[in-house]
């Protein structure tokens, strides 16, 4: 299995259409009245995986039929910067969060900047059918958004990483198995993220341990108090959980220690506020102890980590 890797930029709309339906399927753009078309797009594809980075200057909206698309898969959106309105039978996707797309999507955009991640039906059915011991073969999605807000991060933070992950692969003469196990991975996290039959099934199937109820009072616990200082004892007694118990928990449904979650949680929430923020009237240590970090340099240092950049170039930018 081949890694294929892309890279386009464009000033011609014909170009731009043609390469946005090359990745998505039947997409169509509205020409635009003026005769700048800015695109660029980067694409890192498998057979079981596709991640997509593309931003699009000088259109004003479009449509995207998901029936039409290059192969059966489940396409994921997160918004990076601009303006994005998508209608889907007159209902309005909330794109300020991840979101699934439709099968049929109407959009509005302004400059937008956005990070796709695709992933096979296949595999998601597969996983699905793992989860519920062979009884979910055919996975269905009931929403576009993630059960909770603090999945948000960790949809993003997947995204992230599977994008790179895919990017360095391609460079490798013999990817075939990891390629299969990033993309395992990613269909786990996108059933452990969005709401679907599968996750129905195993909370129907739960007697007693409803393991899945207490990730969602754990994860609401940490949107209700991401401001406030709390432990992992108080976290654990808000899930109705052992202390072992949650630390099991959050290891097992989203590979990480719990305030390790808190922790990127907390920096998304930062991020988010750099980004609004008004250079000149917020100070930079002001938000860090807003947001947990007593101390500027280990905010600077775990937000660099995270995001390739300072808190301070995030909000100059």
């Amino acid at each position: 299995m081949s890694i294929e890797r892309r890279t386009v930029a464009t000033s011609d709309f014909d170009v731009a259409v043609a390469t946005m339906r090359s990745v998505f399927g039947d997409v169509e753009l509205q020409r635009p009245e003026g005769p700048t078309t800015d695109l660029a797009v980067r694409t890192a594809t498998s057979t079981e995986l596709a991640a997509t980075r593309w931003s699009l200057a000088g259109v004003g909206g479009g449509t995207l039929d998901r029936h039409e698309s290059p192969a059966p898969a489940v396409l994921t959106g997160v918004l990076i910067e601009g303006g994005l309105r998508i209608d889907a039978d007159g209902t309005e996707v909330d794109t300020g969060r991840p979101f699934l797309y439709p099968e049929r999507i109407d959009s509005a955009l302004d400059r937008v900047d956005m990070a796709n991640m695709a992933v096979s039906l296949d595999v998601l059915q597969s996983r699905a059918s793992a989860m519920t011991g062979g009884r979910m073969r055919e996975v269905r999605f009931t929403g576009t958004a993630p059960i909770s807000p603090a999945l948000d991060v960790v949809w993003r933070d997947t995204v992230v990483y599977a994008a790179r992950t895919l990017e360095s692969l391609a460079d490798l003469p013999e990817a075939t198995l990891a390629a299969r196990s990033l993309a395992d991975h990613v269909a786990l996290m996108m059933l452990r993220t969005f709401p679907n039959s599968a996750l129905e099934h195993e909370d129907e199937q739960r007697i007693g341990g409803a393991r899945l109820p207490s990730l969602r009072r754990a994860l609401q616990y940490i949107d209700d108090n991401l401001d406030k200082p709390f432990s992992a004892p108080e976290l654990a007694e808000a899930s109705r959980l052992s202390l072992r118990g949650l630390h099991a928990m959050f290891q097992r449904e989203l590979q990480v220690t719990p305030m390790a979650h808190v922790r990127r949680a907390r920096l998304a929430a930062a991020r988010a506020e750099l980004e609004a923020a008004d250079a000149a009237a917020v100070d930079v240590a002001a938000v860090a102890s807003r947001w947990g970090f007593a101390r500027v340099a280990q905010f600077t240092a775990a937000y660099r980590r995270a995001y390739d950049e300072s808190p301070k170039e995030t909000l100059e930018r």
